[in-house]
C-alpha cells in the first residue's frame, strides 16, 4: 500500500508486488521470432489467393463439402482439411494462411518444422484430387452460395444465383 498526497486530499492507493501485470498493456509479451518456412518460399503459389468452388454444411461437428461435378457426393474431411477449407474465402494469400496458421501456435509451442510442406500437400489435394478450392492471382469474393453453409442460405436466392453463374452441385 502506498499513500499519495495532494494538498489536502490522502488517497490510499493498492499496489500490487509486481506493477508490471497491473500494466500489462504496457508490457506486451515478446512476439514469437516467424517461423522459417523454406518450402513455402521455394513455392510458385505462395503469393496466389485461395478460394472455395463447393457449397458445405455442417453436420454436428462434422463439415461435409458437396462435390460440384455432374455427380454431387459428400466429400468427407479431416480436420486439417476442414481448417484449410473454411479459410479458403478469397481474400487470403497461401503464403497468409500458413503464416496465420503458425500464429494460432501458443507461444509455449513448438511451430512444426514441416509445417508449410504439410499444408502445401494438404493444398494440392484439395485443389487437384477434390477440387473444392481454386487459386487466383488477385481476391476473389465469393458468391453467397459459397460464402456460408448451406442451412444459414436462403434457399430461392441461392438456386438464382447459382443459375446466373451456371454454377451446378
Amino acid at each position: 500500500m502506498a499513500f499519495i498526497q495532494d494538498r489536502k486530499t490522502i488517497f490510499l492507493i493498492y499496489l500490487p508486488h509486481n506493477l508490471k501485470s497491473m500494466f500489462q498493456f504496457l508490457f506486451p509479451r515478446p512476439k514469437r521470432k516467424p517461423h522459417s518456412f523454406p518450402v513455402l518460399e521455394a513455392s510458385g503459389i505462395k503469393d496466389r489467393y485461395l478460394h472455395r468452388t463447393s457449397r458445405f454444411m455442417r453436420v454436428g461437428k462434422e463439415l461435409k463439402v458437396l462435390n460440384s461435378d455432374h455427380n454431387p457426393s459428400v466429400i468427407p474431411m479431416t480436420p486439417w482439411e476442414e481448417h484449410v477449407f473454411m479459410r479458403a474465402v478469397g481474400d487470403m494469400t497461401v503464403s497468409q494462411m500458413i503464416r496465420d496458421i503458425e500464429a494460432q501456435y501458443k507461444a509455449s509451442q513448438k511451430v512444426p518444422e514441416n509445417l508449410d510442406k504439410v499444408l502445401l500437400d494438404l493444398l494440392e489435394v484439395l485443389i487437384k484430387d477434390r477440387r473444392i478450392i481454386e487459386l487466383s492471382e488477385t481476391p476473389v469474393t465469393l458468391p453467397y452460395y459459397l460464402s456460408m453453409p448451406i442451412h444459414l442460405q436462403d434457399e430461392k436466392k441461392a438456386r438464382e444465383m447459382m443459375q446466373r453463374d451456371n454454377f451446378t452441385d
